[in-house]
């Protein structure tokens, strides 16, 4: 099974003011810099920019979400990939259909 930071990678998800905070939350960021703790959290997200904290860096006020040209591609070849499974079963129900008459 795979773990949410390659479903958030592949683009299947996107990242909820949930997810963020909890991530935060988990993150241990008593010796870090408001700066720092920004980076880490959109670095580990790759899909999030303009992240938001408060001032003591403990909750996530807002964020950004865009497309990487990674995730573009994934989602292309993802729409590919379906297109050519309809493809398939419609392929599979008129030869059943032949083979029935």
């Amino acid at each position: 099974m795979k773990d949410t930071q390659e479903f958030f990678t592949l683009g299947v998800t996107k990242p909820t003011m949930f997810d963020v905070q909890n991530y935060l939350n988990h993150l241990g960021t008593r010796l870090m810099q408001v700066p720092d703790i920004i980076k880490t959290v959109e670095r580990h997200f790759k899909n999030i920019k303009n992240l938001k904290l408060d001032r003591f860096g403990k909750k996530v006020l807002s964020f950004e979400e865009f497309q990487t040209e990674e995730v573009k591609k994934d989602m292309a070849l993802l729409e590919l990939v379906e297109d050519i499974c309809d493809l398939r079963r419609s392929d599979l129900g008129s030869s059943a259909k032949r083979q029935v008459y």
